[in-house]
C-alpha cells in the first residue's frame, strides 16, 4: 500500500484482532515500502502492539507514529532504508538475484559506514554493505526471505486471477508475489468481489501465484482513506481542473509557484506528499499543465 491507497485493511485489522485475542501471531518481522497508515492506529499501527512485532523493515515510517515510538524505545529492531529501493528489492528477491546494487543512499544514513539504516541500538543486522566495482562506490542491499505477502486487488475470479482497476495504485502487487512465491510462502489477498472470470489483459495477478482470498467488507475496503471509491483516482474519468478550488493564498501557493519557475516546458516532474502537490496546481492555474509532465511519487 501507499499511505491510505491499497493497503488490506481487513487482513491487517484481523490479525490485530487476533493477536489482541490469542497473542498470536507474534515475533513477526514486517517489511514494506511507503508508509501505509492515517497516523490515528489503521494501516502499519494496527501492527504496533508489545510482542507482535520483532523487526520492521520500512521505507516510511510517518504515517504510523506508533512503530516511530516502539523503534525509539528499543521495543523492536527497526531499520529504515530507501522505499523505491525497497520495492527493486522486492524484484531482485523474486528473481534470484544477490540483492540490489544500487548508488542510491551513498553517503546518507543508510549507507553501512554511517548507520547502515539501523534505527536504534537493537538493531544489529547489516542490510546493506558497500562495494567497489570498475573504481566506483555501490551499496548493495541485501536480499531477504520473505514468508507471508499480504496484497490488496479489486476482484478475484474462480481461478484466482486478481484484477484492480478499481484501486487507486497498483504498487509492487505482482512482485510482491513473485518474491514470496520464490521463497516458499503464501501470498494472502484481500479483494472487495468476486467474479466468474477476469479477462486475460486485465489479470494484474495470476492465479497461480494466490493461495488465500479474504472478502473484505465494504468499509474496510476503502480506496483511499478520504473515498470509498472514486473513478478519477482509478483513472477511469478525468476530472475538470476548472472546478477544483484554487490554492490557499499562503506559504504553500507561494513554495509551489517557486517552485514552477524552476522548471521548463517538456520536463517531467515527480511530485511527493505535502507540499510538493502545490505545483501541479500552481501549473495548471499559471496555463501549463499541459506543457510539463507531472507524476506521482506511488509510481501510479
Amino acid at each position: 500500500g501507499f499511505v491510505g491507497s491499497g493497503h488490506p485493511e481487513a487482513i491487517s485489522a484481523a490479525l490485530e484482532k487476533a493477536f489482541l485475542r490469542t497473542g498470536c501471531p507474534k515475533d513477526l518481522t514486517l517489511v514494506y515500502s511507503a508508509g501505509q497508515g492515517d497516523g490515528k492506529g489503521r494501516g502499519l499501527g494496527r501492527f504496533a502492539h508489545g510482542g507482535m512485532l520483532r523487526k520492521v523493515v520500512g521505507g516510511h515510517w510517518n504515517w504510523a507514529p506508533e512503530l516511530g515510538r516502539m523503534a525509539l524505545r528499543g521495543e523492536i529492531e527497526a531499520y529504515n532504508l530507501p522505499q523505491g529501493t525497497l520495492t527493486q528489492l522486492f524484484r531482485a528477491v523474486a528473481a534470484g538475484q544477490p540483492g540490489v546494487i544500487t548508488r542510491t543512499g551513498l553517503g546518507t544514513f543508510v549507507d553501512p559506514r554511517i548507520e547502515g539504516g539501523r534505527l536504534n541500538s537493537r538493531s544489529r543486522e547489516k542490510l546493506v554493505e558497500l562495494l567497489t566495482l570498475d573504481g566506483q562506490e555501490f551499496l548493495r542491499y541485501k536480499p531477504m526471505h520473505f514468508d507471508v505477502a499480504l496484497i490488496r486487488a479489486t476482484a478475484v475470479d474462480r481461478q484466482g486471477n486478481l484484477s484492480d482497476e478499481r484501486e487507486a495504485v497498483r504498487l509492487e502487487l505482482l512482485t510482491m508475489a513473485q518474491a514470496v512465491k520464490h521463497c516458499g510462502g503464501i501470498v494472502i489477498v484481500q479483494v472487495e468481489e468476486e467474479r466468474e472470470r477476469i479477462a486475460p489483459r486485465q489479470v494484474t495477478v495470476p492465479g497461480m501465484l494466490v493461495d488465500y482470498v479474504v472478502l473484505a467488507e465494504r468499509e474496510l475496503h476503502r480506496q483511499t482513506y478520504a473515498t470509498q471509491y472514486s473513478p478519477v483516482f482509478a483513472g477511469q474519468a478525468r476530472e475538470k481542473l476548472a472546478a477544483l478550488p484554487p490554492l490557499e493564498p499562503d506559504w504553500r501557493r507561494a513554495v509551489g509557484r517557486r517552485a514552477l519557475m524552476e522548471i521548463e516546458d517538456g520536463a517531467v516532474i515527480n511530485l511527493g506528499i505535502g507540499a510538493p502537490e502545490a505545483v501541479a496546481k500552481a501549473a495548471f492555474e499559471a496555463g501549463r499543465s499541459e506543457k510539463i509532465t507531472l507524476t506521482v511519487e506511488a509510481g501510479g
